[in-house]
């Protein structure tokens, strides 16, 4: 049995609840740092030109 990999080597997950001003920087922020990264937005207008991008 081997040991588990130290919480440094785990990729890390994080959630970004918002996408405008604060939360779509962030989000790009984390993915640069080895973020595994999930956004959420409500307004399907600026999810959908995320998507466009």
């Amino acid at each position: 049995m081997t040991a588990p990999a130290p919480a440094s080597a785990r990729p890390r997950r994080t959630a970004i609840l918002g996408q405008g001003y604060g939360g779509l920087p962030l989000a790009i922020r984390a993915a640069d740092a080895s973020h595994r990264v999930v956004g959420f937005d409500t307004d399907d207008i600026r999810v959908k030109r995320l998507w466009a991008a």
